[in-house]
């Protein structure tokens, strides 16, 4: 039977040029989806980008595009095909909310929604970098708690969505609960959500000319992409099983306002959002552009590759807390966990294995005569499962923690077993039984260091083998 998995990041403004937060959200659904696809799920990865909006069109106006936003956004989409390949970001789907396809489905949307629709003037405070309005008890001073700046006020005839008829049906489907009581807290406020812009010409028009809020209409991108009003049984299978990765920002945008638009045209719940935390610079202050700490991942990439990139946002940061990013702790990691560790273990086995003529057989091992009296190898054979459910839950730092006390075991049983001293008479059963392990937990690696992963494969050939976690259900 045909087990199914779809994972989407949240869709970046195509205004801004890819930040270290990016990469981070980016990566981690990718090592999501490509641990899935190792276990056999059929895999539908979704990113994309928001072309729609005012700061869109502000910024299409800065470069003298206004005329022809479109053409701003077909020029500037292009950084973000490049930041995916040089990231190795391997999705299934790029979706831009300028395709045509969109549009007509949010406005079908709207319509199916319409009985919880109706027209108000509304008054508030509202942030362009935000794209929306800000609450007395959201704001800061009296800024934007996200971009740190002033308010404007804003007064309008809008379309509204009865957003608070939900807040007593949505259910909480955040991985980390310790968020929950955030959500819960989001949930008691008393307030619908205003639909439609009239300061804004740039996005989703309605019939009667009105501009669709672009955190209403850009939302929907994930049922969309799932195959909703085009393949019903696609997005039956996939979004049984859906998970979308996002930032703290973007909680109630994703845990309550998607949701509450979902179920009202019964549609169900995402199974699950992950909310990953804020990447702060070295001092753990927050990056901004006016303060100048923001990091660039490309810069990055330049700097230390792909890998070394994508192993420190997996293993090296908090995955649902707040982190601070050290160039320092990220070549000591790499350094430490994969030079002197990970790559140490490989070169020292492979040679020996070579160099003693040991003819290496898996199926032997797994047979149900064969025994081992070594503590350690039955340790890491065991904790290759508790690896696996880190990595089933999300929890990259326990996984890590695990991946790298095998490593060191590994190292220290070739040290303290002496395979490669010619008084060693068991030293091919030794390497067997440390090639078997290393095929527990290789896989792993390879979800993140994806320009090593046929390296990986190549020397064992783990694909080849039913190994341990991938059995599981």
């Amino acid at each position: 039977m045909t087990k199914y998995k779809y994972i989407s990041t949240t869709l970046p403004y195509l205004n801004s040029r890819p930040h270290i937060g990016h990469a981070f959200e980016f990566v981690l659904a990718d090592v999501i989806a490509e641990y899935h696809r190792f276990l056999g799920y059929d895999v539908l990865f979704n990113v994309g980008v928001d072309e729609h909006g005012q700061k869109i069109q502000q910024q299409a106006e800065k470069y003298g595009m206004g005329h022809d936003i479109q053409g701003y956004c077909d020029e500037n989409i292009g950084q973000w095909f490049d930041f995916c390949e040089i990231f190795d970001i391997s999705y299934d789907n790029f979706y831009r909310t300028t395709n045509k396809v969109h549009a007509a489905h949010v406005l079908r949307y709207v319509e199916a929604v319409q009985h919880y629709i109706y027209s108000k003037e509304y008054t508030g405070k509202y942030c362009v970098g935000c794209e929306a309005y800000i609450t007395d008890k959201e704001a800061v001073n009296g800024k934007c708690p996200t971009h740190n700046t002033k308010l404007e006020e804003n007064s309008e005839v809008n379309k509204f969505f009865r957003l608070k008829l939900f807040s007593d049906k949505v259910k909480d489907i955040l991985v980390d609960k310790s968020k929950s009581k955030e959500l819960a807290n989001i949930l008691k406020d008393d307030f619908d959500l205003s639909i439609t812009r009239k300061n804004v010409d740039w996005g989703v028009r309605t019939e009667d000319g009105e501009t669709l809020y672009v955190w209403f209409e850009a939302l929907l991108n994930y049922i969309f992409a799932a195959g909703y009003y085009t393949d019903k049984e696609k997005f039956a299978n996939y979004w049984g099983n859906s998970l979308i990765i996002c930032g703290k920002d973007n909680l109630k945008f994703q845990a309550y306002i998607l949701q509450a638009l979902l179920l009202a045209n019964d549609v169900p719940q995402t199974s699950e959002v992950l909310v990953h935390g804020t990447i702060l610079d070295e001092k753990g202050d927050k990056m901004s552009k006016s303060v100048g700490n923001v990091i660039d991942p490309r810069a990055e990439f330049t700097k230390y590759g792909t890998d070394p990139v994508r192993y420190y946002l997996t293993f090296g940061l908090n995955t649902t807390g707040d982190s601070r990013y050290s160039e320092v702790d990220l070549v000591k990691k790499w350094n430490t966990e994969i030079v002197g560790g990970l790559g140490n273990l490989i070169s020292r086995a492979l040679h020996l294995i070579d160099l003693r003529g040991v003819e290496i057989d898996v199926n032997e091992m797994r047979g149900s005569d064969w025994q081992t009296t070594n503590q350690e190898f039955i340790n890491i054979n065991n904790r290759a499962w508790e690896i696996n459910a880190a990595f089933e839950t999300y929890n990259f730092a326990e996984a890590n923690k695990l991946l790298v006390r095998s490593v060191n075991a590994l190292n220290a049983r070739i040290s303290n077993e002496k395979p490669y001293d010619k008084g060693c008479e068991n030293y091919s059963k030794i390497l067997n039984e440390i090639h078997y392990e290393l095929t527990t937990i290789i896989p792993f690696y390879g979800f993140v260091l994806k320009q090593h992963a046929s390296q990986l494969e190549d020397a064992f050939k783990y694909n080849e083998k039913v190994i341990l976690f991938k059995a599981l259900d």
